[in-house]
């Protein structure tokens, strides 16, 4: 038993130095701020070696997304580089299947390391905090593409945060896949070289999609209960 109780925290502490490890190499190194600062500069590099293997490229494309998604780190540069190696549709179809799933993997990996403990601990002896929990689970879709997009909290972090409440997996999947749409086209096609900050049709189809599926997913949760038959 005492070996089993010790699992969660050696789990969690390898995580934390992970996130640590990378976070300083993408962050501190001279190459990781040449792949955050212009990842440009590899477009043509990806987009031959993705062309020359088309099988494996989008699995280790997929992986490396997940990776730094549960570790916590930028992947914008990621989506541009989607674009680069898929083009545009291409890129924003991969980057919306890894995008679901690092969500889905990171709020797991919460949901099981830390969750208990913060229910336990945390939320049972704060009323407040219990009833916003409870809220966030009864309207875990709405939360989550609010979240997406807004555009302002970073993915990794709210992947983290979505797994320590009661929000289903079912909606971060649903939210996540929806609500990081408008984020996945414009990288993407940034990376596929279509320039979409000079061009405005491009830069109004993305606000309408943004404001569509925010629009949708309120009038779901505004919408008035139908009166049970009397």
């Amino acid at each position: 038993m005492r070996s089993k109780s010790l699992v969660r925290p050696i789990l969690l502490t390898l995580l934390i130095l992970a996130i640590i490890v990378a976070a300083i190499l993408l962050l501190c190194t001279d190459k990781g701020q040449e792949i955050l600062h212009d990842p440009h500069r590899y477009q043509q590099q990806v987009h031959h070696w993705a062309a020359a293997h088309r099988i494996i490229s989008p699995l280790i494309f997929i992986f490396a997304f997940v990776l730094f998604g549960v570790l916590a780190l930028p992947i914008w540069w990621l989506q541009i580089l989607a674009g680069a190696a898929f083009g545009l549709v291409g890129g924003i179809v991969m980057s919306q299947i890894a995008y679901t799933m690092a969500a889905i993997a990171a709020a797991s990996i919460a949901r099981f390391l830390l969750a208990d403990w913060f229910q336990n601990r945390v939320e049972s002896h704060v009323k407040k905090l219990k009833a916003l929990d409870e809220k966030l689970g009864r309207n875990g879709l709405l939360v989550v593409c609010v979240v997406r997009l807004s555009h302002f909290f970073p993915a990794g972090i709210s992947n983290y945060a979505f797994g320590l409440t009661t929000i289903s997996l079912r909606d971060i999947v649903i939210g996540s896949f929806l609500g990081g749409i408008p984020t996945a086209a414009f990288y993407s096609a940034v990376g596929a070289a279509q320039h979409p900050l000079q061009d405005w049709r491009y830069i109004t189809a993305l606000a309408l999609v943004n404001i569509s599926i925010l629009a949708i997913v309120l009038a779901r949760y505004l919408k008035p209960k139908s009166s049970p038959p009397s």
